[in-house]
C-alpha cells in the first residue's frame, strides 16, 4: 500500500469484476455458499460502481463536459480522476482497461447503451500513426465492437495475426460468435471498409443467394464440404464452423447456432 497525495485509487474495474467473479465460481465448484455469495454480491457492486464511475454516457455520467466526452474513466482517485492509465495515455489502454479479459461475465460489465457512445472515440486508435495501434490491443477494440456489431467484428478479428497476453484466437472468436446480434452468422458476403486512413479492414454485410448443398463432409452429416472456407474473408459466414476435422474445405452445419446444412 502506497500513499499518495490524491488518496487511494482504481484503475481497471473489469479486472476487479473478475476478481470476484472468480470468488464466486471458486465457491461454486466447492459448494462453499458463504464464499459463492460473497463472490456475487461483490461482483454485482463492482459493476455497478463501474457503470456509474467509470462508464460515461450521455445520458448517465456523474463527471461533466468536457471530461464526459471521453465516455470512459482511466483511475478514479478519492479526490479527483484521471483520462489516462499508470502504463500509458493511448485511447485503448483507458478504454480497454475497463473491459479485460474478456469473459462471461464482461456480458454483464460492458453495456451496450455505453459501448455505442465510447466505442467512437475507442476507434479513434485506427487513424492514430504514432505510436500505431498494436494488434494485441486491437483485438480488444475488436471485441469491444462485437457488443454492438458483432457481424463486422467477426470478420475483422480473422485477420488478427496474433494476440495480447491472456487473450487467444478462440476467445475472441467465441466472444464475438456469441453476442445476441450474431443470429447465427453473418447473413451475406463480406466486402473490405476502412477506418479512417489507416485502411484498417472490416466487413459489412449484404444480401446473397443461397448457396446450392454441398456433399456431406467427412465428419458426418453435421457436415458440408463448402469451398468458400478456403478464403475466410470472403466467406459469407466469415469463416464460422470451417476446418471441421481439421480440414479446411469442412464446415460443421445444422447445430449450435453454426450455418444451414
Amino acid at each position: 500500500v502506497f500513499m499518495f497525495g490524491d488518496g487511494k485509487n482504481q484503475e481497471s474495474t473489469s479486472e476487479s469484476v473478475n476478481g470476484w467473479y472468480a470468488i464466486y465460481l471458486y465457491g461454486l465448484v466447492m459448494e462453499n455458499s458463504r464464499l459463492k455469495d460473497l463472490g456475487r454480491l461483490m461482483t454485482a457492486l463492482e459493476i455497478r460502481a463501474a457503470w456509474r464511475y467509470w462508464q460515461m454516457t450521455d445520458a448517465d455520467s456523474i463527471f461533466p463536459k468536457p471530461f464526459a466526452d471521453h465516455k470512459a474513466v482511466g483511475i478514479q482517485w478519492s479526490t479527483k480522476v484521471d483520462y489516462g492509465t499508470w502504463f500509458g495515455a493511448n485511447v485503448e489502454f483507458i478504454h480497454c482497461i475497463q473491459m479485460l479479459p474478456f469473459t462471461p461475465i464482461s456480458e454483464e460489465l460492458l453495456r451496450e447503451e455505453w459501448i455505442k457512445e465510447e466505442y467512437n472515440v475507442l476507434a479513434e486508435a485506427y487513424g492514430r500513426t504514432d505510436p500505431p495501434l498494436s494488434e494485441e490491443w486491437k483485438g480488444y477494440i475488436i471485441m469491444a465492437h462485437a457488443v454492438i456489431d458483432p457481424h463486422a467484428a467477426y470478420g475483422d478479428a480473422l485477420q488478427l495475426p496474433r494476440y495480447d497476453d491472456g487473450n487467444t484466437k478462440s476467445n475472441t472468436l467465441y466472444w464475438i460468435a456469441t453476442r445476441p446480434g450474431m443470429g447465427g452468422g453473418p447473413p451475406g458476403p463480406t466486402t473490405t471498409t476502412t477506418h479512417g486512413p489507416t485502411d484498417h479492414p472490416t466487413t459489412t454485410s449484404s444480401t446473397t443467394t443461397k448457396k446450392p448443398k454441398s456433399p456431406e463432409g467427412v465428419a458426418g452429416k453435421n457436415s458440408i464440404t463448402d469451398d468458400r472456407c478456403n478464403d475466410p474473408g470472403s466467406d459469407p459466414y466469415g469463416g464460422l464452423g470451417c476446418r471441421a476435422c481439421d480440414i479446411m474445405d469442412c464446415r460443421f452445419c445444422g447445430f449450435d447456432g453454426f450455418p444451414d446444412c
